[in-house]
Order: C-alpha cells, then sequence, then structure tokens
C-alpha cells in the first residue's frame, strides 16, 4: 500500500521543485527522501527541536533544517524573489486551517508555483477531530478574514477553539468508527480566559479558524473562483481517511467558474451544499453508533441503517407473498426481476452482454466467477442458469439486500451474495477464479488506474463493462458541470500516462436507490487507457458494442484473456 506521502505526492513529477509550508516534524516531501525541497515554518529547526524535546510521541530526528522561518505577512514574501514561480507543489499538511487569512495563503500559492504548479494540501476533517461540534466555514467567513488582512486570530476564534474542542477516547483525532466517551478538552471558564488573554495582549493565537468537510471545501472554492477572489480549483479531493482527506489545487478556477451560467454554477452549489448534508450524517451516524440509545430521545431520528430519503416501517400489514419483497424497495430497483412485479426497468436478467461473455470465454458451466459491483443479481443469475458458481461482492447495502431478495425469489444456488468493499478483496490476494466480471463498476472508482490493476491480477480472463471519457461526446451532452474537461495525468508503475476525468454525480445522490460510488465524484478514463492498462498487464483483449450514443456516455466491453496464464496459485 502506498504511503500517506507516496499518495499526497504522487501528482509531482519526479525531481520537481517543492515548496512546503510548515512540515515541522512530519515532513511529507522530506530532503531526506530525495525531494528538492524549500520548506517554510514558523521557527528554526533547532526552535522545533526544543519545543518537541518533551514531547515522547515525537522523532525530532525528523526535523530538518527549515529553509525560511514566517512570522507573519505573506508566506510568500519569506521566499526569496527569484524564486517566486519556479516551484511545481506547493505542500501543506493540516496548515490551512490555522492561517488567519486563507485567501492570502491560495495568493501565496499562486505566487511561488509554475503556471502548471499543484497546490496539495492534507486537511483536518472536521467531523473526525476536536472540532466536531464547531460550525463549518463560510466564504463570507472568508471574505471578511481577507477584507481586514487579518494576521492574527480573533478573540472569538480563541474561545470557540477552547470551548468546543472535544477529545474521543482520550485523543483529539480519530477516524470512521463508533464514538465513545466524548468529553471537552478544556472549561468554558478557560476559553474566557483565552478570550481576555488575546484581548489584553493583542499577540497571536494557534487556533483553528476554519473548518471543512470534502465537499464544504469545495463550495468555498467554487464561490471564491466565482467572486475573483482566487484562481484555485479542485482538482480532486479524497474521502475522509482517519482524520483528514486530502485535496489537490490546480490553476483555472476563475475561468471555470465564469463559463457557467446563472443556472448552472447555482445548480453547482446547491449540489456542493446538499453532499455537505450528507456527509454530515456520516459524523452523526458514528455518534448514533457509539450511543444508539439517542435514537430513542425526542430527536426524529431514523435509525442510522436507513438513508433519509426513505421511509420504511417497522412493520407492514401486507398479505404474505413473495412479491412483498420488492415492495421494501419501492422506487429504488434499477432491474426488471423475474416474477417481481415492480421492479425496474432495465433488461439486466436477459443481457447480451453476458452472453457475449460467455461465447468468449466458452461457456460458464464449471467456472468459478468472481463478480464485483452485482447491483441486483441479474448478471449474477443469468451466469448461475448457465452453470457457473459466482461470488458477487457489493459495498451498497441496500443493493446486496435487493440481491438477497432475488437469490430467494428465483432460486439461486450457485450464487454467494458478499457484502463489503472488494477493493482490499482484491488487495488481499484472493484465490484464483476462472472469470472475473466487472460491470458497471470502473467508471464509478476514484483511483480506476489501481482498480484496473488489481482486477488483471485476479484472474487470467476479465470481463469489463465500463464508461469511458470522450471529449466530443461527453462534453457536448453534459456540460461543465458533469465533467471536468481538464484531465489529471498519471503515470501508471508500466510507465504509461494516462488521463484521468472527474465525473461528479451531482442531483443522482439524492436518488434513494443510487447505487453508484460511495464518493460524491469518480474519474473516467479514456476508451484508449482503458485498453493501453489492460495490454500493459499483460493481457490480450476483444471489445463489443461501443456504444458513443449510450444516454450515460460512451460504453463498451471488453474481454481479455492473459497471454501467459498465471495457473493455479
Amino acid at each position: 500500500m502506498p504511503t500517506r506521502s507516496e499518495i499526497l505526492m504522487a501528482s509531482v513529477p519526479p525531481g520537481g521543485r517543492v515548496i512546503e509550508i510548515g512540515p515541522s516534524f512530519s515532513p511529507i516531501a522530506p530532503k531526506a527522501a530525495g525531494w528538492d525541497t524549500r520548506s517554510v515554518d514558523h521557527t528554526s529547526r533547532a526552535g522545533l527541536v526544543a519545543k518537541y524535546a518533551n514531547d515522547p510521541s515525537v522523532d525530532v530526528g525528523r526535523i530538518e533544517d527549515v529553509d525560511y522561518v514566517w512570522s507573519g505577512g505573506l508566506i510568500s514574501d519569506v521566499v526569496p524573489s527569484e524564486l517566486h514561480g519556479t516551484f511545481d507543489a506547493f505542500v501543506a499538511s493540516h496548515v490551512i486551517e490555522h492561517t488567519p487569512d486563507l485567501i492570502a495563503f491560495l495568493d501565496s500559492a499562486a505566487t511561488l508555483l509554475k503556471p502548471e504548479g499543484t497546490v496539495v494540501l492534507a486537511v483536518p476533517d472536521k467531523r473526525y477531530c476536536f472540532d466536531y461540534f464547531q460550525p463549518l466555514t463560510t466564504t463570507g467567513q472568508l471574505l471578511e478574514a481577507h477584507a481586514e488582512q487579518r494576521t492574527r486570530h480573533s478573540r472569538r476564534l480563541a474561545f470557540d477553539h477552547m470551548a468546543y474542542a472535544v477529545e474521543s477516547g482520550g485523543s483529539g483525532a480519530w477516524g470512521q468508527h463508533p464514538l465513545h466517551g466524548l468529553r471537552f478538552v478544556h472549561s468554558v471558564e478557560q476559553a474566557r480566559d483565552l478570550f481576555g488573554s488575546v484581548q489584553a495582549q493583542h499577540g497571536y493565537v494557534d487556533v483553528h479558524a476554519w473548518r471543512f468537510t470534502p465537499a464544504s471545501f469545495e463550495v468555498l472554492l467554487v464561490e471564491l473562483a466565482r467572486l475573483d477572489q482566487t484562481d484555485w480549483c479542485i482538482e480532486r479531493t479524497t474521502e475522509a481517511e482517519g482524520c483528514e482527506f486530502f485535496a489537490w489545487l490546480r490553476r483555472g478556477g476563475k475561468a471555470a467558474a465564469a463559463a457557467l451560467s446563472p443556472e448552472a454554477i447555482q445548480a453547482r452549489r446547491m449540489g456542493l451544499l446538499k453532499r455537505t448534508l450528507l456527509e454530515a450524517r456520516a459524523q452523526i451516524d458514528w455518534l448514533l453508533a457509539g450511543e444508539p440509545e439517542l435514537v430513542t430521545g425526542p430527536l426524529g431520528l431514523l435509525p442510522t441503517a436507513q438513508p433519509a430519503t426513505t421511509e420504511m416501517p417497522r412493520f407492514v400489514d401486507w398479505f404474505p407473498a413473495p412479491e412483498n419483497a420488492a415492495r421494501v424497495f419501492d422506487k429504488e430497483w434499477s432491474s426488471a426481476v423475474p416474477g417481481l412485479p415492480g421492479t425496474g426497468q432495465a433488461g439486466l436478467f436477459e443481457d447480451g452482454r453476458v452472453i457475449w461473455f460467455e461465447k468468449q470465454l466458452g461457456g460458464f458451466t464449471g467456472k468459478r466467477v468472481l463478480e464485483l459491483g452485482p447491483l441486483e443479481g441479474g448478471h449474477t443469475y443469468m451466469m448461475t442458469q448457465r452453470g457457473a458458481t459466482v461470488t458477487a461482492i457489493e459495498s451498497n447495502m441496500r443493493s446486496w439486500m435487493r440481491c438477497l431478495i432475488v437469490k430467494d425469489t428465483l432460486n439461486m444456488p450457485g450464487a454467494t451474495f458478499l457484502l463489503g468493499d472488494f477493493l482490499p478483496y482484491l488487495a488481499a490476494a484472493p484465490p484464483a477464479v476462472d472469470f472475473v466480471l466487472a460491470s458497471g463498476v470502473l467508471y464509478h472508482m476514484t483511483e480506476p488506474v489501481e482498480f484496473l490493476r488489481a482486477l488483471c491480477a485476479v484472474s487470467d480472463t476479465i470481463g469489463l463493462w465500463t464508461h469511458y471519457y470522450d471529449a466530443a461526446v461527453v462534453l457536448d451532452r453534459h456540460g461543465p458541470d458533469k465533467f471536468d474537461a481538464t484531465p489529471h495525468k498519471l503515470t501508471t508503475p508500466r510507465g504509461r500516462t494516462v488521463q484521468l476525468y472527474e465525473q461528479r454525480y451531482l442531483q443522482a445522490l439524492d436518488w434513494g436507490g443510487f447505487c453508484g460510488g460511495s464518493a460524491p465524484t469518480s474519474s473516467w478514463l479514456r476508451r484508449e487507457d482503458v485498453l493501453g492498462i489492460i495490454e500493459d498487464e499483460g493481457f490480450i483483449y476483444e471489445t463489443f458494442l461501443d456504444q458513443l450514443d449510450h444516454p450515460n456516455g460512451p460504453a463498451f466491453c471488453v474481454f481479455a484473456r492473459r497471454r501467459q496464464p498465471l495457473g493455479q496459485r
């Protein structure tokens, strides 16, 4: 698995020049690892060593020489002017939340970076750290700080930082797990005393001024760009891992925002704001997982296993009948399930793609199949009816439950439906299979290259149906709200440079039957990049059903067979 630093720095070209802000005792791009890095910090190396000398959790040996000491003003001002515009990456881990003027901070990045340079950020996610009870930052707050040319934090920020800081299980940072033992770190009297101290001394007090989730951070960048306050825009973000998420910024935000019609920018903002509410639900769900008794209080909360868009009764008064199972997920079905009236429209239980894969494979009889993302079991049913034994992995809980209903209704003894994330399953070197099917999966991935490579490692034959990015078709049909036309370029371990295009789910996230990716965005590959990666992994392939006019975007089928079979593992 790549390290945290490797993930953050993956897009920085080898030998690129880096400016890292506030690396302290844990640099992301350490000089010791060969990075051409200049560092900016609030004190010298000797000062940092003295600061952390008595902290047993800190390895002071990792503290590197500080190139430029910053004590106020623009960060770019402490870097020699001859180096302005020469850096490939501006790196800051757990820094932006501390800066008094975030817009000025981004301006410094623009001054220091090359035109094609990248801002690389590790950002605390307020849902999973001591900022838990604090509200999210708004654009108006950032504009106010910038208009005031703020160089230190206000008394209000200092009070709130101390008054509402909490810890869980004795730690001020945690991750995605049930919360137990939330407690305040400080008393309200201590917060009052800090408020008075800041008023009397007018000195700098280091606090968290700004608080984000991935979607809320994107809202800020979109609105600031639309208001001509910054040219930075989100290239991509990650979902929270532990107490933080990652973000990569690139130039072009002003032009992208200006190109949107008034209706389109409003729709973009609304979609992102709705996403922040869904992100907040994750925060609430982990609280309720640790304190389920809160649900019984007068809060009007739904049980956490049910999406907020669906009201599922605890008991029903229906006359017992097999078709009642479909009614549990009314209006959520995608597939037309034989024997279950009231399900969807898609003909996935009599799908020509599966018949074509069967022909290429030489039949399903006796074959061991791994299916990724079965949706509602349509393809699973077809393969088991043709003699295959299928293990199907689905991470969407409600889709998985619909698969179980289908299995019970249609009698599928050769099918096993597993609930879980297939990515760690693939990474754990699972048992070899005769065929692996991934239909409607690749284009939902945030890291499609790694997924494709993992897919190719699990079997000598693979079947794939996926959408792909074609600029002439996608942008004309869907426009800039749905897709980012500027690619993120990535070099694979095989040395191939591919292009990834961010796709946004937008209003699709509001549908109770949504069965796309677990993140609000995914990355689409071009057709030639999909095939190139498969070929690089040692496969020959055939393609079928190339649909440029598919309503959801260009799509095609691929059947691939390894040139030199791996044999039994």
